[in-house]
Parts: structure tokens; C-alpha cells; sequence
């Protein structure tokens, strides 16, 4: 890696209790759901560095089951906290006395004070942990505020209020298509997201995956069955799944329909689909970097991209037949070993099918550049150079020791 990650300050001991950390769900006994800990303060991280992950258990102390039906985080911080460990598949049940184990780090963009909340979203209610964290010095002491809706009257207040207010649903993309995929490569995926725009809350009643053609088993859908969206509050995710595996060639289809209770839109049909071809031998796949130009370094060629400072994002895609592994992701390489000015933030799914894009999101402390490896082997330069040979080239001779071969 190419910076040392900002030793975690210990979570502050505080008597800080929510009335969403117990719940009563329908049932013969009571649910309730907490977690420990129920407070995560990260105290002082440094601009643009990382916290270590701090890791929550989430447990069931009640006599009924549980549904949780998604998890997330609400965040008046500019995506400064960032969930690292969750459920592989949603809605998941916890039981009486059975735990689950998530967590989250602390990644502050500028020099502030940043304050969010882990949202897990129940079949009844929802559970915060409020999150806290600072980077304008050593010293500084965050200062917590109550969570939206944390005051009984205010929320009583809350509720008459939003009695008029309309909701609005709006989904995206509004269909999903995975196009060829030949029966021997694996599982593809992608995300559908629910939002609510509205003034009102979205009570999204069902999720439903249906096939006019009988294909509904090749698909699979998770990561929400139904609940409220409030106004203004994060989105919801929905992982479309398609397998290959055993499945007959042709064009193979189906819909979600989401039902809620949006007045312009109380049903949506998503169509979703994916044509199987035959198997694929010694198919490649192919990186793409978008927005990238190459460059003939004489020492090497070298695929860059130009970025600005802060946190920046870099698209890639898959464009070759066969399915190219992303993590893990590392920094550096014999282009520039010892300035290491460009670190690796999130967004890297495990491998790309063909056809398949994701954004990755880089922290950039200063001017210069930095080589970025795939676990595919693949690698491309990050840099605030501008993209032309001869600025990189006497980038690199000044600050990496670059040698010319003449």
C-alpha cells in the first residue's frame, strides 16, 4: 500500500441510547434488535487518509424473529463513512439471540467534522448507530446530534406533517440487460436502486420477479422485499443476479415489479434479460479505462488517466469475452516505487463480466501519479499530470528518477 492507515481512535464510552435500538415487531413476544456498539466515534483521522474499520455486532435480544431487509449508511458527510463488512444477501432473518456481524470505516474527504449513521432497515422499524469522526486536528472532539426522527414528539410532529406530503419513486435504471453470456462463465450481477423524491413516505409494498416466458429461475433478486423510504432519505438497492450455469441457449427474460403506494406510479415493471450463447473457450477479457490515453514513456507504455486532487473517480469496463478479475486492488509499481500521492478508496466489485462497468473511487493528496494493479494483472497510471509524453515524461524524470535511454 502506499500509505500507513491513521491508527483508530477508541470508541468513546458514551450513554448514548436511541429509541430506534428497541423495537416491538408482531408476534408472540417482543424483538430487539441492538448493537454493539451502539455509538462509533473515530475521534481525529487525517484528511484524505483511513481509519481502521470498526467492527458492530448486531443482535437479536427479543423473542421473535427479525427481518433485515437492508443496510446502509445515512450520511450528512459527503460519503465520509463508508460501509467495509455486510450481509452477503438481504433481506436476511435473525432469530431469537442470533447476532450478525457488519462493519464500517472513516475516510474524511477535506479538513471537518463529519457525523452520519449506520441504517438498518427492519421489517418494523429502523436501527441508527450514529457515526462520528474528525480531521481538523489532533485535539478535536466530535459533537453528536440526535439522529432524524430521534425526539418522540418532534417524530409525532413528523407524522402529522407528512400526512399530506406525496411520495415519489424513481427507479434506476429502468430495465437491465446483461447481453451475452456464454454458459460456462460465471454468475453476472448489477444493482437496480429505489429512491423516494417526493415530500412524502414511500411504502414500497412488494418486489416481485415474474417471467411471461418461464425464465424467472435463471434470475434472482435480493437486498430488499418492501418497507418505507422516507423523504430525503438513502436509497435502496436491489442485486439482480443472472446464472449461466445449465441454462439453455436462447434470449432469456423476466420483470420486477415493484408495488407501492406512489399515486403516478403505484406499479413498476423493470425488464430484465440476458441472451446465453455456447460455452466460451480461452475467452480474454479486455480493461477498459474510460477517459484514458496511452502514452510511450520509452521506458514503457503506460494506459493514463489525468484527475484532479480529492477524491476523484475513475470508470472501467470489461469490453473483452471473458470475466476479468478487479481485487484485489494495490498502488505502486516501477513506474514511481517511492511517491505514492494516489491511494485506492472503494468501489471495486470482486471481477467484471463481459460487458460489465464499475467506478472506482481514488483519494489524490497531491500533484503526481501513481501505478494502479488489478488482480487480473491489468494496471493503468492515476495521475494529475497532464496527459501528454513529454509532462509525464519530465514529471517522472524529476520526482521518480526516470533514466532516458540516450
Amino acid at each position: 500500500m502506499l500509505f500507513s492507515r491513521t491508527p483508530l481512535v477508541t470508541v468513546a464510552a458514551l450513554a448514548f441510547c436511541l429509541s430506534a435500538c428497541s423495537q416491538d415487531l408482531p408476534g408472540t413476544g417482543s424483538s430487539d434488535l441492538v448493537a454493539d456498539p451502539d455509538l462509533v466515534d473515530f475521534g481525529y483521522v487525517s484528511a484524505l487518509q483511513f481509519s481502521e474499520e470498526v467492527v458492530i455486532e448486531v443482535s437479536n435480544d427479543g423473542g421473535v424473529e427479525v427481518e433485515m431487509q437492508a443496510i446502509r449508511i445515512s450520511d450528512e458527510s459527503d460519503d465520509a463513512f463508508n460501509l467495509q463488512l455486510v450481509p452477503a444477501q438481504l433481506p436476511l432473518t435473525l432469530g431469537p439471540g442470533a447476532s450478525e456481524t457488519i462493519s464500517v470505516y472513516f475516510a474524511p474527504p477535506s479538513s471537518d467534522m463529519f457525523l452520519g449513521w449506520v441504517e438498518i432497515v427492519t421489517s418494523d422499524s429502523d436501527l441508527l448507530i450514529p457515526l462520528g469522526g474528525c480531521s481538523t486536528g489532533p485535539d478535536c472532539v466530535v459533537e453528536f446530534e440526535d439522529p432524524p426522527g430521534d425526539d418522540d414528539d418532534a417524530a409525532d410532529d413528523d407524522d402529522d406533517d407528512s400526512v399530506g406530503g406525496t411520495p415519489d419513486i424513481n427507479v434506476n435504471p429502468g430495465s437491465v440487460s446483461f447481453g451475452n453470456i456464454p454458459q460456462n462463465q460465471a454468475a453476472v450481477g448489477d444493482v437496480v436502486v429505489i429512491s423516494n423524491t417526493g415530500d412524502g413516505p414511500l411504502d414500497v409494498d412488494s418486489v416481485t420477479l415474474t417471467s411471461s416466458t418461464g425464465d424467472e429461475g435463471y434470475f434472482s433478486v435480493a437486498g430488499f422485499s418492501g418497507g418505507t423510504l422516507q423523504p430525503g432519505g438513502a436509497p435502496i438497492n436491489l442485486n439482480v443476479t443472472f446464472d449461466p450455469f445449465n441454462v439453455p441457449e436462447g434470449l432469456r427474460s423476466a420483470e420486477i415489479t415493484i408495488e407501492s403506494n406512489d399515486p403516478d406510479e403505484g406499479s413498476i415493471t423493470i425488464p430484465i434479460s440476458a441472451t446465453v450463447t455456447e460455452d466460451c473457450v480461452g475467452c480474454p477479457p479486455i480493461l477498459d479505462v474510460v477517459g484514458a490515453v496511452p502514452l510511450d514513456l520509452l521506458l514503457a507504455q503506460i494506459t493514463y488517466v489525468q484527475v484532479g486532487t480529492g477524491n476523484v473517480s475513475v470508470d472501467i469496463a470489461n469490453v473483452g469475452e471473458g470475466s476479468l478479475q478487479v481485487e484485489p486492488i494495490t498502488e505502486g509499481g516501477k513506474l514511481c516505487p517511492d511517491f505514492t500521492p494516489i491511494s485506492y478508496v472503494s468501489g471495486a466489485p470482486s471481477s467484471l463480466a463481459p460487458g460489465e462497468s464499475a467506478t472506482l473511487t481514488f483519494s489524490v493528496g497531491q500533484a503526481g501519479m501513481d501505478v494502479i494493479n488489478l488482480g487480473s494483472g491489468d494496471s493503468f497510471t492515476v495521475g494529475t499530470i497532464a496527459a501528454d509524453f513529454q509532462s509525464v515524461l519530465d514529471w517522472g524524470v524529476e520526482n521518480c528518477g526516470f533514466s532516458l535511454p540516450f
